[in-house]
């Protein structure tokens, strides 16, 4: 029989809270042909995505949001970022047990310690996993959300697309007539001039 006189149990607990966020996002580069200069082409653009719902900023942005993800066009710039923000709280505990001399304080602090060290590890741990289950919803509701701001953006380029020919054609002479249509092939825009 192992008897330690003065010795006393000692278990120490410690609980860590962590916020853990996560953001993800995509880009999509847009490209205007070059039928009139960049400044007007962007203008255009600019103009027809307010058109179609997307809130001008201050500072000449334009945001527009697509389930919980925003899509933004910063001023003077051509791509569109689309991202999405998400975050969760973690909470862990650890407990440590042994025993230890009644008059020693450090060597119950010890035991304190080893606790410490183990809920940091688990909450690095736990940390990861909902890091990791944060990104992968986020990818999943950017997936989901994606084709309708490339449709926004898709019409919004044909749109400024149309509006720079018909300036570019009346730069050209006198515009006759303006016919578009929608084929299998894509959309056809036919502007006739008299020179």
């Amino acid at each position: 029989m192992n008897i330690q006189l003065g010795w006393i149990p000692v278990e120490r607990t410690v609980s860590l809270d962590g916020d853990v966020e996560a953001t993800d996002a995509i880009t999509i580069d847009v490209r205007l042909l070059p039928i009139l200069d960049p400044a007007t082409l962007g203008e255009l653009l600019r103009e027809e995505l307010a058109a179609a719902g997307w809130t001008r900023r201050e500072d000449g942005a334009l945001d527009r949001t697509f389930g919980r993800a925003t899509a933004t066009l910063p001023p003077g710039d051509a791509t569109i970022t689309l991202a999405i923000e998400a975050g969760t709280q973690v909470n862990v505990q650890a407990t440590e047990s042994g025993a230890a001399p009644e008059d020693d304080a450090a060597a119950q602090d010890a035991i304190g310690a080893r606790a410490q060290r183990t809920a940091e590890r688990k909450l690095a741990a736990a940390s990861r996993a909902a890091r990791g289950a944060l990104e992968r919803k986020n990818a999943a509701e950017l997936l989901e959300v994606e084709p309708a701001l490339r449709k926004d953006v898709d019409d919004a380029i044909r749109a400024a697309t149309k509006r720079a020919l018909e300036r570019r054609a009346a730069s050209l002479g006198d515009v006759e007539s303006v016919a578009e249509r929608t084929t299998e092939d894509g959309y056809e825009l036919t502007i006739a001039v008299r020179t």
